[in-house]
């Protein structure tokens, strides 16, 4: 006969477990949170884009698990102006109104196009607290590009006539999926308060066209630790 197999917790087997999952609830447990505020410059990024520029402002927490490692959320509001010569090059990718025969599109400019952003991310810090520490982070997130007007200038091309117009977009564009990459460093200025200064990469995980603008930017902040 086989024999029998005690499948009873003895008290080190309870004991084990229970020192176990204590430890996963200490380093699950939040170390520190940060709350702030930022602003910066923010651009447009295509080879068929010229004279863009705009500027950003922006809220975030920050929740840290180790002297290191850290979760984060961000909620920002931007306003961004460019030149294109292509329609694809407009953020949000638009549906504009085709020019007429032997026309073509010899410049788009999109003033004052406002967005709305939120993201979450992690940040690795190096360094310990207390003194300047350069920071390395990667986020996701989804956009909101809301109504704007394009003003354009079509040309004809047998004749050479130049006309001008506008065109209203309307509607709410909705960019998902954008993954963004910074980075930058953080410095104390007292046990409370930090201030920081980043980059930042940001692209679309599919984009909908080549010429689709990437986003980039610098941005300063000061954050609140408690």
């Amino acid at each position: 006969a086989l024999p029998e197999i005690d499948m009873r917790r003895t008290p080190e087997k309870v004991g084990d477990i229970t020192a176990l999952s204590q430890r996963m609830i200490r380093a699950l447990r939040p170390k520190y949170y940060k709350i702030g505020v930022n602003t910066g410059w923010l651009y447009a990024a295509s080879s068929s884009l010229m004279h863009e520029g705009g500027v950003a402002v922006g809220l975030r927490g920050e929740i840290g698990f180790t002297r290191h490692w850290s979760l984060n959320g961000n909620f920002s509001l931007g306003q961004i102006h460019y030149k294109a010569h292509d329609p694809a090059a407009i953020l949000g990718s638009p549906v504009v109104p085709v020019p007429g025969y032997g026309e073509h599109f010899s410049e788009l400019e999109v003033t004052g196009q406002k967005i709305r952003q939120l993201d979450v991310g992690l940040r690795y810090t190096f360094a310990q607290p207390g003194r300047p520490r350069p920071f390395l982070g990667f986020n996701w997130g989804n956009q909101t590009i809301l109504p704007f007007r394009i003003n354009y200038e079509t040309e004809h091309g047998p004749s050479g006539i130049i006309q001008r117009g506008s065109y209203d977009v309307t509607i709410r564009t909705r960019l998902r999926n954008l993954c963004t990459v910074n980075a930058g460093l953080e410095l104390p200025l007292s046990p409370r308060f930090n201030l920081t200064l980043e980059g930042y990469y940001q692209r679309a995980f599919h984009k909908s066209t080549a010429a689709a603008p990437d986003l980039t930017g610098i941005r300063g902040g000061v954050n609140w630790l408690f």
